[in-house]
């Protein structure tokens, strides 16, 4: 038996608030940009913006989406996740041209939710 994998996973900090859903947590769909090096951030980092309204019927924010952010549900005391919060984003093309890649889920965000 082959073992369980997801996604390929990097961490993003938003360009922007969002409201969290207070039901349950969310798979946020946002486009990715990275941000080269510099002195705080010596390996550069990535920086996530939304790519719109998230229901079910909107699929055309799927189209743009490079990734899907995972963000907690939200309370009375946490409402949204606030701009330059960083959150684990699941990568929907890994640039490895389909050949399955990704990790394992026992080391992923998934593995340590679950």
């Amino acid at each position: 038996a082959s073992a369980s994998h997801v996604r390929p996973e990097v961490y993003a900090a938003l360009s922007h608030p969002v409201k969290l859903d207070h039901e349950r947590p969310e798979y946020h769909r946002v486009t990715l940009r990275h941000v080269p090096p510099t002195k705080h951030h010596p390996a550069g980092h990535f920086v996530a913006t939304s790519t719109g309204v998230q229901r079910s019927s909107r699929l055309m924010s799927m189209c743009g989406a490079e990734g899907l952010m995972i963000l907690p549900c939200g309370n009375e005391g946490k409402a949204k996740a606030e701009k330059g919060e960083i959150y684990p984003v699941l990568l929907l093309n890994d640039g490895g041209g389909g050949g399955g890649g990704g990790m394992q889920m026992r080391d992923s965000v998934h593995g340590r939710m679950y």
